[in-house]
């Protein structure tokens, strides 16, 4: 299982039951917990985040371009609590429209995402 999948369900799974509970009666307090595990598991994946060290050793590897910017963000986090039917945890806000920042080199982030929706 890939470190970020493992890292949301550490902190989703973990809540499934408050979520759905919260999404069905409480929409307020449903987001701000959606928010609070959003956050904690976007700073996770920030301190375990090793992307550099291995396109550093992509790069070496293949004699790529040592300039090569990259960014790594997360778009979106959904939740379903029924089958195909999913609710937003998190989407990027207009000050932040490419997403939660969790790593990289690249210095501005108007280069095209992908992949896009």
């Amino acid at each position: 299982m890939p470190g970020g999948q493992k890292v949301f369900d550490h902190y989703i799974d973990a809540n499934m039951h408050r979520l759905e509970d919260y999404a069905l009666h409480n929409p307020r307090e449903f987001t701000l917990l959606g928010q609070r595990l959003c956050d904690s598991a976007f700073q996770e994946l920030r301190k375990a985040n090793n992307l550099d060290s291995l396109l550093c050793a992509i790069i070496k590897r293949h004699g790529l371009n040592r300039n090569l910017e990259y960014g790594l963000f997360v778009q979106s986090v959904e939740v379903a609590f029924q089958r195909d039917k999913f609710i937003s945890l998190y989407k990027p806000a207009s000050r932040e429209p490419q997403g939660a920042r969790i790593g990289g080199t690249l210095k501005t982030s108007t280069a095209t995402i992908w992949p896009r929706r």
